[in-house]
């Protein structure tokens, strides 16, 4: 027998199609206000450029089995399976079961940045993600070159590209100080490969597909790693938000249709919203932030989490991931590794 005896409320399916992690439109009036933005001055084409790579469902599983591999072999302050958090950090205070989070309250953000008329959305995603992790962990806020990440990270250019790159790049490479490369909102020819000294120890897709993560695998992707990347579908109405919960629900051509990488720190149950950082500048939105709705315009698609090397375990983690990495990578199937190669730069390239 069915266990339901009477037929749901509409209020109740969508309330279980929000938990699941399934798509649901919402009939809903719009409760956001839009206005003249400099994004929306710039336009669509200036300013949203994630390219999502055609094989991600590949690629997310690789990288999933990749991350987990290093996770092992890599040993650290972390969650076990059963036992209580002990990463030592703000960490310690979050769980997927509060109501509300948010990073910003809990020193794990960065001053919201404005990307120009340069559609690098990807390389200032990646970055508010590093930096999250790099803050909460070695408790000091560092602000990382974007150029030197558009120019040498091989993840795209002004016109488009995907965050993966980026994360592999700083995973096996490592950045540098935004004083050693200032933002000109232009790419151009990479000047320098030497290894720089924010590097990464681990990334992976939320989803293991890399399709749109559920609301409670970001929010257990929140507590353990900070700030995530996430990928969303831009529209006008996006471009010109000013304030409110942005419910616009557009889908495009389905689930994986995108065009912008933006940063979630954050979640509110009473409104059911992600606390989303973009990176056109304080003069959009609430200052440079956006309340949107769970699973409105996608967002939650190609999620990923980065955890920065500690500090002062900087050379002894690189390493360390290096050699895990090269293990993990050798048992995968050739298909695995050309979905990994095809967003993964190294110097040998």
């Amino acid at each position: 027998m069915h266990p339901w005896r009477s037929v749901p409320s509409c209020a109740f399916v969508l309330s279980i199609l929000f938990s699941s992690g399934a798509v649901a439109q919402t009939p809903e009036a719009k409760t956001y206000q839009i206005g003249p933005t400099p994004a929306s001055i710039a336009g669509l084409k200036a300013v949203a450029g994630a390219v999502p790579p055609l094989d991600i469902s590949n690629q997310a599983a690789a990288q999933q089995r990749v991350a987990i591999s290093i996770a092992r072999s890599v040993p650290g302050p972390g969650a076990a399976p059963g036992k209580p958090k002990s990463f030592g950090d703000a960490r310690d205070q979050c769980r997927s079961t509060l109501g509300r989070w948010d990073w910003r309250d809990h020193d794990g953000t960065t001053p919201i940045r404005d990307q120009k008329t340069c559609g690098a959305c990807f390389v200032f995603g990646a970055l508010a993600a590093y930096e999250s992790s790099y803050r909460i962990i070695n408790r000091k806020e560092v602000e990382v070159s974007e150029q030197e990440l558009l120019n040498c990270a091989k993840s795209g250019n002004c016109t488009g590209g995907w965050h993966s790159t980026v994360f592999n790049f700083i995973r096996d490479i490592g950045a540098v100080d935004v004083a050693d490369m200032l933002y000109t909102a232009r790419f151009s020819s990479c000047s320098s490969r030497a290894k720089g000294p924010y590097s990464a120890k681990n990334w992976s897709y939320i989803d293991s597909h890399g399709g749109v993560a559920s609301v409670s695998a970001i929010k257990e992707a929140l507590c353990d790693h900070g700030v995530i990347v996430s990928a969303v579908l831009a529209t006008g109405d996006f471009l010109q938000y000013k304030s409110g919960i942005f419910n616009e629900f557009a889908e495009g051509n389905g689930s994986s249709d995108v065009n912008h990488d933006v940063a979630i720190v954050g979640w509110d149950n009473s409104q059911q919203v992600w606390i989303v950082k973009n990176s056109w500048s304080k003069g959009w939105g609430e200052q440079g932030y956006m309340r949107i709705r769970w699973h409105s315009n996608n967002i939650g698609y190609g999620a990923a989490w980065i955890d920065a090397v500690p500090i002062r375990q900087s050379n002894a983690v690189r390493e360390a991931t290096q050699r895990s990495l090269r293990d993990a990578t050798s048992a995968l199937q050739p298909k695995d590794i050309r979905a990994l190669n095809n967003n993964r730069f190294s110097l040998g390239h």
